[in-house]
């Protein structure tokens, strides 16, 4: 019989599946986009496949952002290359990928310079809210302040003042919320679906601290996060402004039983490598996926107004599916070759 006690969950595991839980996220991303957009955001359909798409989620990209990003900057602390990998990673792609969709507007629909301009720096979000890269434009702000973050935290400290630091750090994102939401609630309204999200970033930056010294966790910890679970449940239903940690909780329980489970099946000899490797191949093309179907989204829509919204949808993730190797490929070797051209 097992003791309790005597079970751990090897945190390494996130850096095992990694790629596994980034195409987890993306697919649940696409099959919620997916839904909603289609009209059957509400069925009973959505209602049975959310629990499952809502296992990583956005959330679980944020996660797994803060978790890489430790090991990277742990590896080579140098602030410049930080900021100068995250931009041609990020900002170059997406910049490079949104460019002939809002040329289209400008040039078509009469979009105001200024809104391509903000559109097109992913700015917009932080000024008049989603435009469906909020993502992309809470990423960018993270990496913005991730070496300030990482030093505060992390640097010239023992391990309790490391999580003392890191405990302060996110209780000053959820007050942040907390402020916004009472005081300037308009505005909060506009960036929730983003600024609620800061503390699972840099929770992924403490369980990337936890993976380099190898810590292993016990059930207590876990029983603890699903009380926290059961408790922000009770509160959520008091108001939406605990929704945001109710999913970061959830998160927090679904992403390591995701790694469990495969990695109990692959030790016992159950060969697991196609769905890791449907999944991986998910997660390398994740960031287009992502932005390629809220830009087709929007194109094909105002090309086939009065078309039924299922078509638009179906043309849309066909569209994207086609398209993301190719355009990572492109975009990877012209980034590729101006990194070295800059290097020169």
């Amino acid at each position: 019989m097992y003791n309790l006690r005597d079970l751990k969950f090897n945190v390494d595991l996130f850096s095992t599946y990694r790629g596994l839980l980034m195409g987890i996220a993306i697919l649940g991303v696409s099959v919620l986009h997916g839904l909603a957009w289609s009209g059957f955001g509400d069925s009973v359909l959505a209602k049975v496949l959310s629990p499952f798409a809502r296992i990583a989620f956005t959330d679980g990209f944020l996660f797994l952002s803060g978790f890489g990003l430790f090991f990277s900057y742990t590896k080579r602390n140098d602030v410049f290359q930080f900021y100068r990998k995250r931009f041609f990673r990020l900002v170059v792609p997406f910049m490079i990928m949104s460019l002939p969709f809002l040329v289209y507007r400008l040039v078509c629909e009469d979009m105001p310079f200024g809104d391509f301009l903000l559109h097109e720096t992913a700015l917009w979000f932080w000024f008049f809210g989603n435009d469906g890269m909020w993502y992309i434009s809470v990423s960018m702000f993270l990496y913005l302040i991730f070496p300030f973050v990482y030093m505060f935290i992390f640097k010239g400290l023992n391990n309790k003042d490391i999580w003392l630091k890191g405990i302060v750090v996110i209780f000053a994102m959820c007050v942040l919320n907390a402020v916004l939401y009472c005081f300037f609630s308009d505005y909060y309204e506009l960036t929730r679906i983003g600024i609620s999200k800061f503390p699972i970033f840099v929770i992924g930056m403490l369980f990337g601290y936890m993976a380099v010294k190898k810590v292993r966790l016990g059930v207590i910890p876990y029983f603890l996060i699903g009380g926290i679970l059961t408790l922000i449940y009770f509160l959520k239903n008091k108001g939406e402004f605990f929704n945001a940690y109710y999913e970061i909780v959830y998160k927090l329980i679904m992403m390591p039983l995701v790694c469990i489970f495969f990695n109990v099946l692959n030790e016992k000899g159950h060969d697991m490598s196609v769905a890791i490797r449907f999944f991986e191949w998910l997660g390398k093309y994740s960031l287009e996926i992502y932005v390629l179907q809220m830009l087709l989204f929007t194109f094909v829509s105002s090309l086939v107004d009065n078309q039924s919204q299922i078509m638009v949808t179906l043309i849309t993730f066909v569209s994207v599916f086609v398209l993301c190797l190719p355009i990572h490929v492109l975009i990877g070797k012209w980034i590729d070759v101006a990194m070295l051209r800059r290097r020169k």
